[in-house]
């Protein structure tokens, strides 16, 4: 039998195939990482819409003064009298605002969607400032925002801070939906992920 010359050119080898197969590896784990990346995203996002359909008949009422011994369902009730609706609200409570020198919002929930909707509705028409609930409070606005989860919030600001950049002149939240329009004749776009935001062109 010859002998088997096992020399330099058998070394080289074998690290060439170490390489390769290293290569593969770090390849294929690389591509597993990205795919369980993008299903996190997606359960994520999935549980935030679910999150979101337990807020739908819940709205936050911004720049309502508090009355000292305050009780926060005649407040609201006083409000909504003030709209003009006989809608009433199933449960409030105050939250603290982002800002400490201003007063703590009012969480309102109500009993239905199409009673939430109502209200949403005349706020826009009667735009109300804080005087217009007690003779003497100031002339600040009050505002009447859905109540959204961390990530459409989050995503809501987003995409309101580049509609300015991009002269979109409207950008709202309704029925679990961000909606964006450059014009009074443009069609509106929905803004469910970052990506869309980028098309806001």
């Amino acid at each position: 039998m010859t002998p088997v010359m096992v020399g330099k050119s058998q070394t080289v080898t074998d690290e060439t195939l170490k390489s390769v197969v290293e290569s593969c590896e770090n390849k294929r784990i690389t591509e597993e990482n990205i795919l369980l990346k993008k299903e996190t995203e997606n359960l994520s996002w999935r549980l935030n819409k679910i999150e979101q359909k337990t807020l739908e008949c819940q709205i936050e009422i911004v720049g309502v003064p508090e009355s000292k011994n305050e009780i926060c369902t005649n407040t609201t009730q006083t409000i909504l009298n003030k709209l003009g609706t006989d809608v009433t609200a199933q449960k409030v409570f105050r939250l603290q605002s982002k800002f400490l020198n201003k007063p703590r919002i009012l969480s309102v929930c109500f009993n239905t969607v199409n009673d939430k909707s109502k209200v949403m509705e005349l706020a826009k028409k009667h735009k109300l400032v804080a005087k217009d609930l007690d003779p003497t409070w100031n002339e600040s606005a009050v505002y009447f925002n859905e109540k959204m989860t961390y990530t459409y919030r989050n995503l809501f600001f987003k995409a309101r801070t580049s509609a300015k950049q991009v002269g979109y002149k409207y950008i709202w939240f309704k029925n679990n939906i961000i909606f964006a329009k450059k014009n009074d004749t443009s069609k509106p776009i929905i803004i469910d992920d970052e990506l869309s935001i980028s098309r806001m062109v």
